[in-house]
C-alpha cells in the first residue's frame, strides 16, 4: 500500500516537472548602457535584453519600465514585443533620465514584464550613478533682524549656497522670487553674483526686502534661480530651488485718530492732545508708550510731551495724552509733527516712527495788535487836527 502511495507522488511531481519545463520563462537583463557612465542631470540609453530560456514560445510578451527615483522614463514606457520563440532573445532601449539630485552610488532601476496576460513581479537592477557635476542646494537662511515680521523695510535675507558636486560651479547668479507680500527693497535688491563656489564648498548671496504689514504670521514659500556655469564648460545651468521665508507675528500700530480740546488752534493757546492707537498686528503689546519730538522751527513748547499706555491687545485701541503751548509768534499754517511708539513683545523692544499733522491759525494777539495800531494812526490824526485849528 505504501509502495502505491509513493509511486502516485513520484507520478504526480513528475508530470509537475514536465508542465513546468513545457512553460515559456522570460528572463530580463541589462545588455549595456550608453554611455557606459552614467551621470545625474544627465540622459543615458538603457539597453535591456529579454530571453526566453523555456521550453515554449511566449506570447503577447510587454516590458513596462517603472519610474523609481532618481530613475524616469518620459516616452514609450512599455515594449510590446509579442511572440518569443524558445531560446530567442530581443534587445530593445529606453531613454532614461537621472534626476540631478541624485545621490553617487548605487541606485535602484525597476523592470516588470507580462506574458499570455499574466504579470509578473518587478525585477529590479543595481546601477551606478556618478555625479561629476557642479550641484547647487541650499545651506542656510538667515535674516537681519534675526525675525521677519510684517510691515518692515529693508530686511537683509542671507542664502548660504553649497556646492555638494564634484565640480566648480562658475560665474554663479541668484535672484529671488518673492511670494505675495513681499518685494525687493530696492532696484536689483532681490539679485547677487558670486565669482565661483568650488566643490564641497560655499558662498553667501544677499538680498534685501519689505514685507507689507498685511502679511500674517507663517512660513512662505518663495524660489531661489541659480545660473551657473560648470567647470569647463560654456553653457549656463539654470537651476530653482525652494526659498523658505518664516514670518513671525508682531504687533503692528496705526494712527487710530487725532483730537484736540480746542475746535481752532491759535497762537498762545495751551493744547491737549489725544492720540488714539489701534494694534493692527498679530500679537499683543506691553508696555506701549508714546513719544513727541521738538523738531526744528516747530513753534510750540511741550508741557508733556510722553504718555504711558500699556498693554494694547491685537486689534483693541489705546490712547495717549500730550500738552503743548503754542507760541505767540508762530506763523499760521499746516504743521508736522513726529510721534514714536514704544512697545515690547516677547522680550523685544520695538519702535514705531509716526507722523501727524494740524494746523495753528492767526489769534487774539494779532487781532489786538491790530486794534492797537488802528488807535494810534486815530490819535495821530486827531491831535494834528487840534493842532492845525489851533494855530
Amino acid at each position: 500500500m505504501k509502495q502505491g502511495v509513493i509511486l502516485m507522488m513520484l507520478l504526480l511531481l513528475s508530470s509537475v516537472f514536465v508542465m513546468a519545463a513545457d512553460t515559456p520563462i522570460i528572463k530580463l537583463s541589462i545588455s549595456k548602457t550608453d554611455p557606459l557612465t552614467i551621470s545625474s542631470g544627465d540622459y543615458f540609453d538603457l539597453y535591456i535584453k529579454v530571453d526566453n530560456i523555456g521550453s515554449e514560445d511566449a506570447s503577447d510578451v510587454e516590458i513596462e519600465f517603472i519610474d523609481n527615483y532618481p530613475f524616469t522614463v518620459e516616452n514609450g514606457k512599455i515594449e510590446s514585443i509579442g511572440i518569443l520563440g524558445t531560446n530567442k532573445d530581443y534587445i530593445f532601449t529606453y531613454k532614461v533620465r537621472v534626476d540631478e539630485n541624485a545621490i553617487e552610488g548605487i541606485n535602484t532601476l525597476k523592470l516588470k514584464h507580462t506574458t499570455d496576460g499574466m504579470i509578473y513581479g518587478e525585477k529590479e537592477f543595481d546601477v551606478t550613478v556618478e555625479d561629476d557635476k557642479a550641484n547647487l542646494v541650499i545651506g542656510s537662511v538667515e535674516s537681519s533682524p534675526l525675525n521677519l515680521i510684517a510691515d518692515i523695510d529693508d530686511a537683509e535675507i542671507t542664502v548660504n549656497i553649497q556646492n555638494v558636486g564634484e565640480s566648480k560651479a562658475k560665474l554663479v547668479s541668484a535672484q529671488i522670487i518673492l511670494p505675495e507680500g513681499m518685494e525687493s527693497s530696492s532696484s536689483f535688491s532681490d539679485q547677487d553674483t558670486i565669482a565661483s563656489i568650488d566643490a564641497e564648498d560655499s558662498q553667501d548671496a544677499t538680498f534685501h526686502i519689505d514685507i507689507d504689514k498685511s502679511v500674517a504670521e507663517g512660513v512662505y514659500t518663495g524660489k531661489l534661480i541659480l545660473k551657473y556655469k560648470e567647470d569647463k564648460e560654456d553653457e549656463y545651468v539654470t537651476k530653482e530651488l525652494d526659498l523658505r521665508l518664516p514670518v513671525k507675528a508682531t504687533p503692528i500700530f496705526d494712527i487710530e485718530s487725532v483730537e484736540y480740546d480746542k475746535e481752532i488752534l491759535k497762537q498762545g493757546d495751551l493744547v491737549s492732545m489725544i492720540v488714539s492707537i489701534k494694534n493692527v498686528g498679530g500679537e499683543d503689546a506691553e508696555s506701549v508708550s508714546l513719544r513727541a519730538f521738538q523738531s526744528v522751527g516747530l513753534p510750540i513748547e511741550f508741557d508733556e510731551k510722553s504718555s504711558f499706555i500699556g498693554t494694547i491687545k491685537s486689534g483693541e485701541v489705546g490712547q495717549a495724552s500730550l500738552k503743548f503751548t503754542i507760541d505767540d509768534d508762530a506763523t499760521p499754517k499746516d504743521y508736522l509733527l513726529d510721534l514714536e511708539i514704544r512697545a515690547v513683545a516677547s522680550d523685544e523692544v520695538l519702535v514705531f516712527d509716526k507722523t501727524t499733522n494740524f494746523s495753528i491759525q492767526e489769534g487774539n494777539k494779532g487781532n489786538t495788535t491790530n486794534i492797537i495800531v488802528a488807535l494810534i494812526i486815530i490819535a495821530a490824526i486827531v491831535l494834528g487836527i487840534y493842532f492845525f485849528k489851533k494855530k
